[in-house]
C-alpha cells in the first residue's frame, strides 16, 4: 500500500500541497510572504549610506569632472592635457573604489 505523505508548514502547521512545500522551502504561502517581508525590511534598515563614503564619492566625481574640464581647456602644449585628463579620471576611479570599500565595510559591520 502506498501511503500519501502529508506536507505541513514548518511555521504555522497548516496542511499544504507538495508543490507549495517544495516551492517555499517547507512553509505555506502566507508564512513565506511574511518571512520575505521581514527579511526585506531588515535589509532596507541596514543599507544606510556611510557619510564618509558618500563624501569620498562626491570628491571623486568633482575632481574627475574638473580635471577633465581643465585638461580640455588648458593652454598647455604637448602631452600635458591628455596626461591631466587621464590622471584625473584614474584618480576619480580610485577614489570611487575607496568609497565603495568603506561602504562595504560598514555594511559588513552592520550585519555582524
Amino acid at each position: 500500500m502506498k501511503e500519501d505523505k502529508k506536507y505541513v508548514c514548518a511555521i504555522c502547521g497548516e496542511n499544504i500541497s507538495k508543490d507549495e512545500f517544495e516551492e517555499n522551502d517547507g512553509v505555506c504561502d502566507n508564512c513565506y510572504e511574511e518571512e520575505n517581508k521581514t527579511d526585506n525590511k531588515h535589509n532596507n534598515e541596514n543599507q544606510k549610506n556611510n557619510g564618509i563614503a558618500v563624501a569620498i564619492n562626491i570628491i571623486a566625481f568633482i575632481g574627475g569632472i574638473f580635471g577633465v574640464i581643465y585638461g580640455f581647456s588648458s593652454n598647455l602644449s604637448g602631452n600635458m592635457p591628455p596626461i591631466i585628463i587621464v590622471s584625473s579620471i584614474v584618480t576619480a576611479i580610485i577614489l570611487l573604489g575607496f568609497g565603495q570599500i568603506i561602504q562595504l565595510l560598514e555594511d559588513i559591520k552592520n550585519k555582524l
